[in-house]
C-alpha cells in the first residue's frame, strides 16, 4: 500500500510534500465532518476534470511528471470516442485541484519551495 493510499484510507489528503537535507516532509489535511455518502476522492482524467475540454499543449506530460515525483496514485482506462481511442491516465480529483492551483509554481516539474515556508526551529 502506498503512502497516498494509507492517507486516503484514513480520510486524510496529501497537501504538500518536499525534500530538504535528505528528509522527505509530507503535510496532510484531514476532512472534518465528512458525510459517509460522499465519495472519498474519485479518479478522473484531465479531460473530465476540465469539464470535457482538452488541456493546453504539454500540460498532460507535466501533470504526469509531477504526479510520479510526488508518488501520487495514477490509474488508467481505455476509451473509445469519436475523437480518441486508447488509454487515458486518471488522477485523484484532489491531486488535480492541487496541481491546477499551483501549476505556475512548478519548475522542471518539481514544486518550488521557498525558504520562508521551512521552519528551521524544528526540535529534530
Amino acid at each position: 500500500m502506498t503512502k497516498t493510499q494509507v492517507y486516503m484510507k484514513n480520510k486524510s489528503k496529501i497537501v504538500a510534500t518536499w525534500e530538504h537535507n535528505g528528509v522527505q516532509y509530507v503535510t496532510t489535511a484531514t476532512v472534518i465532518n465528512q458525510k459517509e455518502s460522499e465519495p472519498v476522492d474519485e479518479f478522473v482524467s484531465v479531460y473530465e476534470y476540465l469539464g470535457n475540454r482538452f488541456a493546453e499543449p504539454g500540460i498532460n506530460q507535466k501533470i504526469y511528471k509531477v504526479a510520479t515525483r510526488l508518488n501520487v496514485d495514477v490509474d488508467s482506462k481505455e476509451v473509445d470516442t469519436p475523437n480518441y481511442k486508447g488509454r487515458v491516465l486518471l488522477y485523484r480529483r484532489s491531486f488535480l485541484d492541487y496541481f491546477f492551483k499551483n501549476k505556475d509554481s512548478f519548475v522542471d516539474n518539481e514544486p518550488i519551495i521557498s525558504s520562508a515556508n521551512i521552519d528551521d526551529d524544528l526540535p529534530f
